[in-house]
């Protein structure tokens, strides 16, 4: 499948149905392309070769690289084992198996601290943990039970976004929305029977 990934916080934040992130990934293929079911293992930019992880070289007169993200949630503690506990209260919009959690937990729970986090490597949208914090703010705060949470923005970078213009703007809507933003502060482990997070 080919998921429009972008839709992913609108899923979580109940705005999107999940139906409607994916497709056949040969629908989306522009016609003429050859579609290599395979990971690149090694580009030799000398012989004009990239070889496949199962082996298979390719030869190009022109090579365009488009690098992916490879989700990697056991780089922090707890995080893996949380996200694969029904009702453990921790979720993720970033990938298709867990993101209709959030919106799930979103909608049951009553009270609390919402911490929402950006992680010190790179991300596949740098808005995108920002964009679910405040979109499941609004949805708590239409839900009528905005006086019952907490919201926290936690980010491993020393901004809040780097368009300066951008920043400024996203802080003055956190500081109306009672949104505690933290810069600097990257999330090593979560310990979801305790229901914390460590920074």
């Amino acid at each position: 499948k080919h998921y429009y990934q972008p839709m992913f916080t609108l899923v979580g934040g109940g705005i999107k149905p999940m139906e409607e992130t994916s497709r056949l990934e040969s629908s989306v293929l522009p016609e003429g392309v050859i579609w290599i079911k395979d990971s690149v293992a090694n580009i030799d930019p000398e012989s004009s070769v990239v070889k496949t992880k199962l082996g298979t070289e390719i030869s190009y007169d022109y090579l365009v690289v488009a690098l992916g993200i490879e989700l990697q949630y056991n780089k922090i503690k707890g995080l893996e084992e949380a996200l694969n506990t029904p009702d453990s209260g921790v979720c993720s919009n970033y990938s298709p198996k867990y993101v209709q959690r959030t919106y799930d937990t979103l909608s049951k729970i009553r009270e609390g601290n919402a911490v929402f986090t950006f992680p010190n490597t790179p991300v596949k949208c740098a808005g995108a943990p920002l964009k679910a914090c405040l979109i499941s703010e609004d949805l708590i705060r239409k839900a009528g039970k905005r006086d019952k949470f907490n919201f926290y923005y936690r980010t491993s970078l020393p901004v809040i976004f780097s368009v300066k213009h951008y920043a400024t703007k996203l802080h003055e809507i956190c500081n109306k929305r009672n949104v505690d933003v933290a810069l600097k502060q990257e999330l090593v482990e979560v310990d979801y029977l305790n229901r914390e997070a460590f920074f």
